[in-house]
């Protein structure tokens, strides 16, 4: 099967929208390369790469790059692309945007998208490493060895760096931990990786489930972890010391009262896929639950909010 790349060029300000856009219109994988976002993760100390192209801390233009399936709906999929971005100039000061197209291969698109992720530091002590790359842990460090497949978590979202780095700060030898929408299973094994005794990673999409058994085995934590397929909270009975939610606002509100139950006394609720707009909703909801708010978080419009059961 062939596929069509599609490689945007446009504004700091406009990538967020130009990626949801290829997302909306059937997108098969969407990789974002933003100089200004690199630079700030690398500031603050917490997050890094190891052997990054120089041309991705370079300019303040971010490189936008899909996948669209070469079928009917190409051509098609294609001028709404371009007519929906005409529309932004309105929308965004200083917007301009360019495209660029090119024909390839599926055996090449499968493997293409690789070429972006390099090992990651986050946190002081993990490294996500993909599984087809090649790293040299230092002294203390601890690697995560992930394949994600079709399922959400590589380790570079700014949602996911901050819960790696609350469950660092946070979690304590021993505890047992349930992570809700585990995706590629990427905090699941994190948590184990860091002294977790018990982990259980759930998610709704069978898919999710299949990448993270995988992933779970590939680091050697399959006595710690247990991946099943579930719906939040649903049926879950055993009390556990920490819940991280990496998935989005109203998820997290409609899941409160279940982790309040489920959480140890004093035990810590990690959330986050919640953005700027819906903070107030996902701390007010957690305070009338019973829960402290003990830390907030933000990457650009993304946000993570800690909280503890009272």
């Amino acid at each position: 099967m062939k596929w069509q790349e599609v490689k945007a060029t446009t504004t700091h300000a406009a990538a967020d929208a130009v990626a949801n856009l290829f997302y909306e219109l059937g997108c098969q994988g969407v990789v974002v390369e933003d100089p200004l976002l690199v630079a700030e993760y690398i500031k603050h100390a917490g997050w890094d790469y190891h052997a990054l192209p120089p041309e991705m801390l370079q300019g303040e233009n971010v490189l936008i790059i899909g996948y669209f399936p070469v079928d009917e709906c190409l051509e098609e999929r294609l001028r709404t692309l371009q007519e929906a971005t005409e529309k932004f100039p309105q929308l965004v000061e200083g917007y301009w945007f360019e495209l660029c197209l090119n024909e390839v291969e599926e055996e090449d698109w499968a493997h293409a998208w690789k070429a972006h992720y390099k090992p990651t530091r986050v946190g002081r002590r993990l490294v996500i490493k993909p599984s087809w790359e090649e790293y040299h842990p230092q002294l203390a460090e601890v690697v995560i060895e992930l394949d994600p497949g079709m399922a959400f978590g590589t380790g570079t979202h700014p949602t996911t760096v901050m819960c790696l780095r609350a469950i660092e700060y946070y979690l304590k030898a021993g505890d047992r931990v349930i992570d809700v929408g585990t995706g590629s299973g990427i905090l699941a094994i994190a948590a184990a990786k860091l002294g977790a005794s018990w982990v259980l990673a759930v998610d709704a999409d069978p898919v999710a489930v299949s990448v993270a058994e995988e992933n779970v085995a590939r680091n050697g934590v399959g006595e710690i972890i247990k991946v099943q397929s579930g719906d939040l909270l649903k049926g879950i009975t055993e009390s556990v010391d920490v819940i991280v939610a990496n998935i989005i606002a109203d998820a997290i509100i409609a899941l409160s009262e279940s982790a309040n139950q489920l959480l140890n006394h004093s035990g810590i609720f990690i959330t986050s896929g919640i953005i700027i707009d819906r903070l107030e909703d996902v701390v007010t909801h957690l305070q009338a639950g019973n829960f402290t708010i003990r830390e907030i978080n933000q990457e650009g419009e993304w946000v993570t909010v800690v909280a503890e059961k009272e």
